[in-house]
């Protein structure tokens, strides 16, 4: 039997295999349905080695890493065994690179593989694959146009029409449509965490090694909403994304935009490491975090989309349970009639400088003088909209690129006097 060890992908799940898809329906071809990063084989075990020796002698390679963090970034186009093959390019990590030499070293005492980089490191190419096995003439096809994209991605999160019976029709009629035309196809450029390790038998997962919560899980269980949620939680306050304490600040001024308080969908479409079934629990942790960040007499200039869909229909129900005097600036999902005393925008001068508070920085005064911050894009398009960008005075307070959490005025003030780097997002709890 053949077996193979993978990173398995959870978080940015939904906007790789959005990617993949659209390759797939522009350009006819087969693609990667299952988004993973190949670590070890395809290999066979050596006579009497059993798959428990295998599991045991995995875990204790894995079993000191809470988790394997990379960054998915662009496209890369490479050669394969069976013909060309299009992926997303990974920035990988130490920790990624420990386990796979770990790998080489260890298990190729109890296996007999054929992975091109089992053997010596320096052919290991870490990837996600997008499609392979496909002819020169239609990988130069492929990737002309993705390398033509421009960087002026749709950042909106539109309406939520996608329901099955929409996407069926949807493409029935792209499919016999005349004009049917190739898309613009964006790379992606986001940071993912793997929880999990896959031990694939054959065509099956024989199960998966949980890293958070030290153990192996059979494939039923693997599958359950419940144990996931129990790694995601855990994974959350690790990185700091979940408080648990208090950390207030005396007379203190927060900052944050795109809560979008009731909307499943918004988990998928921006990696929210949250259960989509489990809204209310996104929901909680976001108002307990902001509780937990903002005293009551604090002031929060809240950049806007306070909730999407359709109940609860109004959103004073979640702004109710958050502390603090809030400004209020109006984002494009929000209602001014259930919201009374939004405004457009707002602007200020914080000790020295001056900022301009906006939900949707393409509308703002190209000219500002000032510091611009804003929410709107959320993670969707960090090249252009990181979290803080010097050069264009920008700053993304979309919950995903600050820890779903009110971040301190002072600390972007401070950011601004004693930084000159772009920071991509924030990793760690602001103390």
């Amino acid at each position: 039997m053949v077996y193979l060890i993978e990173l398995r992908i959870r978080l940015t799940k939904y906007k790789i295999k959005s990617v993949n898809k659209q390759v797939s329906h522009d350009f006819w071809v087969p693609i990667e349905k299952i988004p993973h990063i190949s670590l070890f084989g395809p290999f066979t075990l050596k006579n009497d080695i059993t798959e428990q020796v295998l599991k045991s002698h995995i875990e204790n390679i894995v079993k000191k890493y809470n988790s394997f963090p990379f960054q998915i970034n662009g496209f890369e186009r490479r050669q394969g065994l069976k013909g060309d093959v299009i992926a997303h390019h990974i920035d990988t990590t130490e920790q990624i690179k420990e386990v796979k030499l770990a790998f080489i070293n260890d298990l190729n005492s109890i296996t007999n593989t054929k992975g091109m980089g089992d053997g010596d490191f320096s052919n290991t190419w870490f990837h996600v694959t997008v499609a392979k096995g496909l002819s020169k003439n239609k990988s130069e096809q492929i990737w002309k146009h993705l390398t033509s994209t421009t960087e002026d991605i749709n950042d909106d999160i539109s309406d939520d029409n996608d329901s099955f019976f929409h996407e069926i029709i949807k493409k029935l009629k792209d499919l016999f449509s005349p004009d049917r035309k190739v898309n613009q196809i964006y790379p992606l450029f986001i940071n993912e965490d793997i929880l999990r390790i896959a031990l694939i038998k054959g065509p099956k997962i024989l199960a998966e090694y949980d890293l958070l919560q030290r153990k192996w899980l059979s494939r039923s269980f693997a599958l359950s909403s419940s144990v996931w949620g129990k790694s995601l939680a855990d994974y959350r306050r690790q990185i700091g994304i979940e408080l648990i304490n208090p950390s207030y600040r005396p007379d203190e001024i927060f900052v944050i935009g795109d809560t979008h308080f009731g909307h499943a969908n918004i988990i998928d479409y921006c990696a929210r490491p949250f259960i989509k079934s489990h809204v209310s629990e996104m929901d909680s942790v976001m108002i307990n975090n902001w509780n937990l960040t903002v005293a009551p007499e604090d002031r929060v200039i809240f950049l806007g989309d306070v909730k999407y869909g359709a109940l609860p229909k109004n959103p004073q129900i979640y702004l109710k349970r958050l502390n603090g005097k809030k400004h209020l600036i109006k984002g494009n999902h929000d209602d001014p009639r259930l919201i009374p005393g939004m405004l457009d925008n707002f602007e200020m001068t914080y000790r020295d400088i001056k900022f301009l508070f906006i939900h949707n920085p393409s509308i703002a005064d190209p000219n500002y003088d000032g510091w611009i911050i804003h929410g709107h894009v959320h993670n969707n398009n960090l090249r252009k909209y990181p979290f803080f960008n010097p050069a264009k005075k920008m700053v993304n307070v979309s919950v995903e690129v600050v820890n779903y959490q009110p971040i301190p005025l002072s600390f972007i003030y401070n950011l601004i006097k004693t930084n000159n780097e772009p920071i991509l997002t924030l990793n760690k709890i602001l103390n």
